[in-house]
């Protein structure tokens, strides 16, 4: 499903820093993609359809309109995947992500952390206006926290709420490699997807059931200080 997502992807990508970056991808399409993914029945939260739910919400506000697709690339993997894109070859390395061993088990691949993204990657689709202004907001933010320093990228959660139009969320997706999970190496890839959400005038909920278990997983710190999260290791 998503390699057929990411080849169905028009052929006019922008390659960033290696990355591969689509702008003004209709919501259906995304829709399209998300409504094809199933997940455990004790991880509801994590249900796709919450996700699809939520953007048709937003749609009649005008928001949520015109998607941005990054797909990551490590280039300095040795395991990787080809895709066609309008009939050219692209080749995506993949990502380590380690699991938790805590909540994983031969069913479930749960990330270390329940986070995937690396926190630079979610200004990767900014245009050169938009990063610098999110970079002195981030430094002027940290100057009101007492810290030192001058961030190495711009804050996720000033990306989001003041820098983000709320018509252009961005979706982001990596390909994991299998052995972060315990499987053997050259099994196929895990993809997984982050997405970031604009700040909204609007005040849409989609209800969920969470199984008790697992609140501990929704209580994730969003600030990783300048930490690159690239876990290698």
């Amino acid at each position: 499903m998503a390699k057929a997502f990411i080849s169905s992807l028009p052929g006019n990508y922008v390659v960033k820093h290696d990355n591969y970056l689509w702008y003004d991808i209709q919501a259906a399409d995304v829709v399209t993609f998300l409504s094809g993914i199933r997940t455990l029945a004790n991880l509801k939260a994590y249900e796709p359809q919450n996700i699809t739910r939520f953007i048709n919400m937003q749609l009649p506000n005008g928001e949520l309109t015109h998607w941005r697709i990054a797909l990551m690339t490590k280039t300095n993997n040795t395991t990787s995947s080809d895709f066609r894109i309008n009939n050219a070859s692209i080749n995506i390395g993949h990502f380590i992500r380690r699991q938790d061993e805590n909540n994983s088990d031969e069913n479930v691949y749960y990330l270390r952390k329940s986070h995937i993204i690396s926190p630079k990657d979610e200004s990767i689709d900014l245009s050169e206006a938009e990063y610098v202004r999110a970079m002195q907001l981030t430094s002027e933010s940290r100057t009101r926290q007492n810290k030192t320093g001058e961030p190495a990228y711009p804050n996720g959660e000033i990306v989001r709420l003041e820098i983000r139009n709320p018509q252009n969320p961005l979706m982001i997706i990596y390909l994991l490699d299998p052995t972060g999970a315990g499987l053997a190496a050259g099994s196929d890839p895990f993809i997984g997807y982050a997405i970031s959400y604009p700040g909204s005038a609007y005040n849409a909920h989609v209800a969920y059931a969470v199984n008790e278990q697992l609140l501990d997983q929704f209580n994730v710190d969003d600030d990783f200080g300048d930490t690159e999260y690239d876990e290698d290791r």
